[in-house]
């Protein structure tokens, strides 16, 4: 059972990544600023955007923010949500590194 709560915790850390990377590639590719993303957003300050862009502080985008994320660039969620696939490849990668040290 551990195992398996392990395998599991894994997995979403690599979702969390993948959807920041993705959120962090279209907001560059696009011309925006992490300020003016927080802001369209209704944050105050970037700090929550910067520190969930870059997986800081235990802080990751929820639905509603990528929902909100994907108005402002409009894309359709599936661009910045992983599918299985980008999982799988991601967790083979990780878990190569790991073999190879």
């Amino acid at each position: 059972m551990k195992d398996n709560l392990t395998a599991e915790k894994d997995e979403i850390d690599v979702v969390n990544k993948l959807i920041s990377l993705k959120i962090k590639s279209i907001r560059i590719e696009k011309g925006y600023s992490q300020l003016e993303i927080a802001n369209l957003m209704g944050f105050n300050s970037p700090t929550f955007f910067g520190h969930a862009e870059a997986n800081r502080e235990n802080k990751y985008f929820n639905m509603e923010h990528i929902y909100m994320i994907s108005k402002i660039f409009n894309v359709d969620m599936h661009k910045i949500i992983p599918n299985s696939q980008e999982i799988s490849r991601t967790l083979l990668k990780n878990s190569n590194k790991i073999l190879k040290k």
